[in-house]
C-alpha cells in the first residue's frame, strides 16, 4: 500500500502494444530499435475519506528493468483505456494502462509509484501474473455524519431543492436533474461525443443567486467550481471532450443577481447516490443531485445599486458617468 492510502496491482502487461496504440490514433510508433509496453493496473482507496479528496496522478509512476534507465510510464501518445488522472474518496476503484517506450531487449521490467518528493516508493513486477488479488473489503458508501452542519460535508449533503449557502457569498440550489441527458446533448450539437460505453450523461440545472456579493466586484460562476461523485466514489468526467451544452452554466454577476444553468457530467449507468459539490473561497457545500421535491423561493436580496458620491465619478458602477 502506498502512503497516500492507494492499494496499486498490476493486472496484465502486453510486451508490444503498438498495434492497440496504432488502433486507438494520433500516436508516433515507437523509435527505431524500441517497443511500446502497457501495463494494466487497478488502483483502490483503501485508507482515504470520505469527506477528503485522493487525487491520483499517472505522472507519479515510472519504470526501469534491465538497461537501468528510467523510463516515463505515460510516454506512448494516446493508449486504448489509458490511465488518466482521476479525483477519488474512500473505497474508489479505478483501471487503466500505462505505456512505457523501452528498448526492444529490455527484461525484468518494473513499475513503481512515488506520491511526491521524499515519499517511499512502492515498487511492482510488468509482467503478466498468473492470478489476480481481490479487491480489499473497503466500503465505499458514504457513512452519514448528521453532527456535521448539514450541506457542509459529503456526509450530510442538503436535500436538492433548498439553497445552500456558501462561503464565497452565493446561494445554491439544485432545480432539476436529468439521469439520461444524451439525447438533449445530442440535439444541441449533432458532433457532441456519446457517452463511453456502460456510461450515461446527467445534467443538473442549478439556480445561482449572489447573497453576500459586491455591487462593484463581481464574482464569476462557471461549470468548472463545481463536481458530482456519486456510489463509486470517483469523480464524474465532462461530457465528452470541449461539449456544447444547452443553457449550459456561465455568468458573471453582482449583488443580488440570479441565474440558472446546467451542468453535465458522464457516469456510471449503474451510479447511485449522485452529490454535486461548489467549491468556494476555502469551504465545499455539498447538495443532493436527484429531482426536488420543493424550490426554495430566492433570498430576499436586491440587485439594486446604491449610489456612492464618496467615490469619484465614473470609476465605479456605484457612481458612474451621467449622460
Amino acid at each position: 500500500m502506498t502512503d497516500d492510502g492507494l492499494a496499486i496491482t498490476v493486472m496484465s502487461v502486453d510486451e508490444d502494444a503498438w498495434p492497440e496504440v496504432q488502433a486507438e490514433g494520433g500516436s508516433t510508433q515507437p523509435k527505431a530499435g524500441y517497443r511500446f509496453n502497457t501495463v494494466a493496473v487497478r488502483i483502490q482507496v483503501v485508507d482515504g475519506y470520505f469527506t477528503a479528496t485522493n487525487t491520483f496522478e499517472p505522472s507519479r509512476f515510472k519504470a526501469v528493468g534491465s538497461s537501468g534507465i528510467e523510463f516515463s510510464a505515460t510516454a506512448c501518445g494516446r493508449v486504448p483505456n489509458e490511465l488518466n488522472s482521476t479525483t477519488m474518496f474512500q473505497g474508489a476503484v479505478i483501471e487503466g494502462n500505462l505505456c512505457v517506450e523501452v528498448p526492444k531487449d529490455e527484461t525484468d521490467l518494473l513499475i513503481y509509484y512515488e506520491n511526491g518528493y521524499d515519499s517511499p516508493k512502492l515498487w511492482l513486477q510488468a509482467r503478466q501474473s498468473d492470478s489476480i488479488e481481490a479487491i480489499r473489503d473497503v466500503s465505499a458508501k458514504v457513512v452519514t455524519d448528521s453532527s456535521v452542519d448539514i450541506g457542509t460535508q459529503r456526509t450530510n449533503p442538503i436535500s436538492a431543492g433548498r439553497t445552500a449557502l456558501t462561503d464565497d457569498g452565493l446561494g445554491i440550489t439544485v432545480m432539476s436533474v436529468d439521469a439520461d441527458a444524451w439525447p438533449e446533448v445530442k440535439a444541441e450539437n449533432y458532433y457532441n461525443d456519446p457517452p463511453k460505453a456502460g456510461y450515461r450523461f446527467l445534467m443538473a440545472k442549478v439556480r445561482i443567486q449572489v447573497v453576500d456579493g459586491y455591487f462593484t466586484n463581481p464574482i464569476n460562476v462557471s461549470a468548472y467550481g463545481f463536481g458530482v461523485v456519486g456510489s463509486s466514489a470517483v469523480l464524474a468526467g465532462t461530457c465528452g471532450s470541449y461539449p456544447l451544452l444547452p443553457d449550459e452554466l456561465a455568468a458573471t454577476m453582482f449583488h443580488g443577481g440570479v441565474t440558472q444553468g446546467n451542468l453535465c457530467v458522464e457516469v456510471p449507468e449503474d451510479e447511485t447516490d449522485l452529490l454535486i459539490y461548489y467549491k468556494g473561497d476555502s469551504a465545499t457545500v455539498w447538495s443532493q443531485a436527484s429531482q426536488p421535491d420543493s424550490i426554495e423561493v430566492l433570498r430576499e436580496v436586491s440587485a439594486e445599486v446604491i449610489i456612492d458620491p464618496l467615490v469619484n465619478i465614473g470609476t465605479q458602477r456605484t457612481n458612474p458617468i451621467c449622460r
